[in-house]
C-alpha cells in the first residue's frame, strides 16, 4: 500500500530529525498556559505539529490545533484565523496571535487579530514597523513584556 509506506517514510523522516524549540519558547508557554487557553494555527502538516509537540512534552500545552485542510487557504490568507475564531466561537477582541513571520502576520492582520512578532530578521522588523506592531527579538524580550505588563 502506497499510503502507509508513504506514512512510513514520513515517521522515520520525522524521528530522525532534532526539532530544536526557540530558545526560550517554554519558559513563555509555561507563563500562558495556566492563565489563558493556547491553540496552534499552522500551515505546517498536522503530523509534524503533533510530532514536535510530543518530542519537546508539549502536547497538553494547548487546547487545539487548527491546520490546513482542502477546504482551508493556507496563510498569509486569514483562512485559518477566521475558521478557528469561528470554532472556538471568539472575537477577535480577545485574540492575540504570535507570530514570528510576515506570512503569519498578514494572515493575523488579515483577520483583525492583534499580534505581537517574536523575530529578528530585519525583512518582518521592517513588516512589524510599517503595521504598528510589537516586535520583539527573542522570546526573553517577549516573556519579559508578559511579566511586565501582567500578561
Amino acid at each position: 500500500n502506497v499510503r502507509l509506506v508513504r506514512k512510513n517514510l514520513f515517521d522515520q523522516y520525522i524521528e530522525s530529525w532534532k526539532v530544536n524549540l526557540i530558545e526560550n519558547v517554554r519558559l513563555v508557554i509555561d507563563h500562558l498556559k495556566g492563565k489563558y487557553p493556547l491553540y496552534i494555527i499552522s500551515n505546517s502538516h498536522p503530523d509534524l505539529v503533533k510530532k514536535i509537540l510530543k518530542i519537546h512534552n508539549l502536547e497538553n500545552c494547548f487546547k487545539k490545533i487548527y491546520w490546513l485542510t482542502p477546504d482551508r487557504i493556507a496563510k498569509p490568507s486569514p483562512d485559518l484565523y477566521l475558521y478557528a475564531m469561528n470554532d472556538l466561537k471568539l472575537n477577535t477582541n480577545v485574540v492575540l496571535a504570535f507570530e514570528d513571520s510576515i506570512t503569519g502576520l498578514t494572515s493575523a492582520l488579515n483577520a483583525n487579530v492583534h499580534c505581537l512578532a517574536v523575530s529578528n530578521i530585519e525583512k518582518v522588523y521592517n513588516f512589524c514597523s510599517n503595521n504598528h506592531i510589537q516586535i520583539f527579538g527573542d522570546m526573553s524580550e517577549l516573556l519579559i513584556f508578559l511579566k511586565d505588563y501582567q500578561l
